[in-house]
This record gives C-alpha cells, sequence and structure tokens, in this order.
C-alpha cells in the first residue's frame, strides 16, 4: 500500500489556518492530518490513532511531521466520517441507527472500506447492519450480497440472504446472475432443496395434525390446540422459511404462555415425539455450502 506522503495532495489547510474537525463528538485529541474523500470533503484525523485503529495506514514513525498534508482517499464523505469515528477510543457506532437511511451500495462500501484498512472494529458492526437490512432488500440488493458474499467464500451468514433469496423467481435470479452461471446454478440448487423441504414440512404439519395419541390412544386435544397456535408463531417469527432456531424460540415462547403450553395430566408422549420429529425435520435444511458441494460434483 503506499506510504501517506505518496498520496499527499499539494492542498493546504482551511482559509482561517485552522485543522479541520475531528467527526467524533467531543474528540480533543490534536488534529495532525487531513483526509479528504472522493467527493471533496476533509476529515481531521489523528496519525496514531489511524496506526493504532487500523492495519491500512503507516505507523507514525513512516510519516514525517508536518500537520498540514492533506491525504485523498477513494471512499465517499458518508463512509469516511463513520469509518474514522471507528478509530477513537470512544464508545462505538451503532450502525443500525447510522446507517438507517443508507442504501445497500453505501453500507457495502462502508464494509469493503472496513476491510481495506483493516479497521477490525467495525467488522462485526458491519456484517450486523447488513444481516439486519436482509428482510428489507429488493431481489436485485439480496443477489447482489449473495454475488458478493459468494464470490468471496464468505459462509458465515450467506444463509440469512440466501433464505431471503428463496422468494425470487427463477428468472428473475437468471436476469441478475447471468454473468455468474456457476453461482446461478448453486443458487437454483439451493431453490430447489429448500422447496422440497417446504413440502415436507406442511406435510410433517398437517399429518401431525391429524393424528396425536395419547397413551390411552386418544386424540390428544391439547397438543392439537398446541399446533393451532404454533404454526401461525412460527411462521411470524421465522417468515415463509423458519429455520431450527425459530422452532426453538416458538416452543420457548408458547411454553411459557399457560393456557397454551400446559399439557395433559396422561404423561402423554405426544409433545415429546413431535417436537422430537420437528427439531430432526428442521436439522435437514440445506445450508449454501452443502449446494456447493452438489452443484460442483454434478
Amino acid at each position: 500500500m503506499p506510504s501517506l506522503e505518496q498520496l499527499i495532495d499539494d492542498n493546504t489547510l482551511p482559509d482561517d489556518g485552522e485543522a479541520w474537525d475531528c467527526p467524533c463528538k467531543g474528540c480533543t485529541i490534536p488534529v495532525d492530518i487531513t483526509l479528504q474523500s472522493s467527493d471533496g470533503i476533509h476529515f481531521g484525523a489523528h496519525k496514531k490513532n489511524l496506526e493504532y485503529f487500523s492495519e491500512g495506514f503507516p505507523p507514525v514513525e513512516w510519516t514525517d511531521e508536518k500537520t498540514d498534508e492533506i491525504v485523498e482517499l477513494s471512499e465517499k464523505e458518508i463512509v469516511l466520517e463513520l469509518l474514522l469515528r471507528f478509530m477513537h477510543n470512544a464508545a462505538l457506532p451503532i450502525l443500525s441507527k447510522e446507517c438507517s437511511g443508507w442504501n445497500i451500495n453505501d453500507l457495502l462500501a462502508f464494509i469493503d472500506a472496513v476491510e481495506k484498512y483493516g479497521v477490525f472494529i467495525a467488522l462485526q458492526a458491519g456484517d450486523e447492519a447488513l444481516r439486519s437490512r436482509a428482510s428489507e432488500l429488493s431481489a436485485e440488493e439480496l443477489l447482489k450480497v449473495l454475488l458478493r458474499k459468494a464470490a468471496r467464500s464468505d459462509s458465515s451468514d450467506i444463509d440469512v440472504f440466501a433464505r431471503q433469496s428463496l422468494k425470487i423467481p427463477m428468472m428473475v435470479g437468471l436476469n441478475i446472475l447471468e454473468a455468474h452461471p456457476r453461482i446461478f446454478m448453486i443458487w437454483c440448487r439451493y431453490q430447489l432443496e429448500w422447496k422440497e423441504w417446504k413440502d415436507e414440512y406442511h406435510q410433517e404439519m398437517f399429518k401431525m395434525r391429524r393424528c396425536h395419541r395419547n397413551v390411552n390412544d386418544e386424540d390428544c386435544k391439547v397438543l392439537r390446540n398446541y399446533l393451532n397456535v404454533f404454526h401461525p408463531i412460527i411462521r411470524k417469527i421465522g417468515g415463509e422459511f423458519p429455520d431450527l432456531h425459530h422452532f426453538e424460540q416458538a416452543v420457548n415462547l408458547l411454553s411459557s404462555i399457560p393456557t397454551v403450553g400446559k399439557f395433559c395430566q396422561l404423561q402423554c408422549s405426544s409433545f415429546k415425539n413431535w417436537r422430537d420429529a420437528f427439531r430432526e425435520l428442521f436439522r435437514k435444511q440445506k445450508r449454501w455450502v452443502d449446494c456447493i458441494s452438489v452443484s460442483g460434483s454434478n
């Protein structure tokens, strides 16, 4: 990476001779370097902080002692301003709040900048902010994130976005992923696997509603009532494609409601049998990485 000296512009300080302001509110550290965004906005910064909180800027001893140098960076204003706020010994910005009005391209640009400059303290926050937006993204935005993660072999939370993309029609996905045939093939496999799982899920749910017997070989009305409430609850929590985590959430929630979580007095095993069967069903759900290996063997 080029040194600061190689990036220095001939610009000078503001007209009044004062240093540009640091974007971190209340910061009292003297500004000794100015960073300029790609859209021409200046920010005061601190060489020692740049060194300490990132891996993309050179150590202070490698730079000269000038305090009026201006370094031009390729990041736009909102990205650079937020990035610099992570380079302070202060309360970290809450990205779900800070980026609530950002479009997905700006959020991805921020995550790219975090990775580029090695500001690892912001990496998890960036990923969490992106995950929190998953249900709000358009088809094009979802597949853009999915493509980005797949290209980087980033499987940490790729299924969050892959599951949301299951609602996208196949031909829409083809139009967006046409230039990336391997990713499109994996995505198609993922779609087919989840369609099969969803069909099995609904078959099991329907079957369980019809046949749950207690120890007297009678219909377990308590479990029947439970399932009548359970299905809309898990759909509310997990949407159209719930996972094992959503299943456990729904079970725990209903167990806390006396009128729903109370089971019959006959030591009925119907609930346990149902719960164990459905846990096993949810464990059969395919992940994105499973579809990679299947597609790669075809």
